[in-house]
């Protein structure tokens, strides 16, 4: 892929681009929409506060992650260029109250600006940051793309885990979906490994609850744990085995909340013939408050 790319040109897609003006207009409307945080975000907070409500500002990041396909250093900054276009471009201004430097080289004048005072409120405006993942891409850096300049960057961003889903071309009519279960059950694990490792991780939402319409893959990628029959006129909905499988595991939590430390060994469900089949062998502890 040429991570140098705009991030709305990715993988030879141009997405929605018809409903834009030039390809300059998704970074105006991002600062917009980063601006108008700064605008609005003392408001809600003054009335949340004014009428007793517990409400936080936060925003969702459609996202997905990239490694590099090889140990290269070239590889490694062009997978850099590619987490700072599709990432940083968002994060960078609430966490650091600027966009990257290599977004900024590349899109000169066209990239509107902060103010000082506008990069000191943008910086930390949002309570929570979520980010919507699906899932990773193998970078590797294309030697035809004019090179660019690219900040000597060490450190890692950090990510809070709020939406995850397996969109997959489903069987007609399968029900048994493991594949989708091995899916989940290892970004829980992820999430987890999180936790432990210091970060603020306040939920996860998974996408999603029915099989629907997917904005780029139409019906044909289905997200749900309810499968849905488009055929029927009543589209019928019927539980997949990942349904089950969650149902399963929010109750198993919802039984140790009182601070306990668990330790599973096996996640199991029942299958459509009422038998017991194990889903997923484990060897983890983990505590819960």
């Amino acid at each position: 892929m040429a991570a140098d790319k705009d991030p709305s040109v990715r993988f030879g897609q141009l997405p929605l681009t018809k409903y834009t003006r030039d390809l300059d207009d998704p970074r105006r409307r991002n600062h917009g929409i980063l601006i108008g945080s700064i605008i609005h975000s003392p408001t809600v907070r003054f009335k949340c506060k004014m009428i007793k409500q517990k409400g936080q500002i936060g925003i969702n990041i459609y996202t997905m992650w990239f490694k590099p396909l090889t140990n290269s250093t070239e590889d490694a900054m062009a997978t850099k260029r590619a987490r700072d276009f599709l990432l940083g471009w968002i994060l960078n201004p609430i966490l650091f109250g600027d966009y990257p430097e290599i977004i900024k080289k590349n899109a000169g004048s066209r990239l509107p600006s902060f103010s000082y005072s506008e990069s000191q409120k943008v910086k930390g405006s949002f309570d929570f940051i979520g980010i919507n993942y699906y899932f990773a891409f193998y970078v590797a850096d294309d030697p035809s793309i004019p090179k660019t300049g690219l900040r000597d960057y060490n450190s890692d961003m950090f990510a809070k885990f709020t939406g995850y889903g397996l969109g997959v071309v489903d069987t007609i009519n399968e029900i048994n979906d493991v594949g989708r279960i091995t899916f989940l059950s290892g970004f829980i694990g992820s999430v987890l490994d999180s936790i432990r490792d210091g970060i603020d991780v306040r939920g996860y939402f998974i996408w999603t609850f029915v099989d629907g319409y997917e904005l780029i893959s139409g019906y044909s990628s289905r997200f749900g744990l309810y499968h849905v029959n488009f055929e029927d006129s009543e589209h019928e909905r019927t539980p997949k085995l990942s349904a089950h499988w969650i149902t399963f595991l929010g109750d198993a939590i919802l039984t140790i909340r009182q601070c306990y430390t668990c330790y599973c060994t096996e996640v199991t469900t029942m299958d459509g013939l009422g038998s017991l089949v194990r889903i997923q062998t484990l060897q983890a502890s983990f505590h819960i408050k």
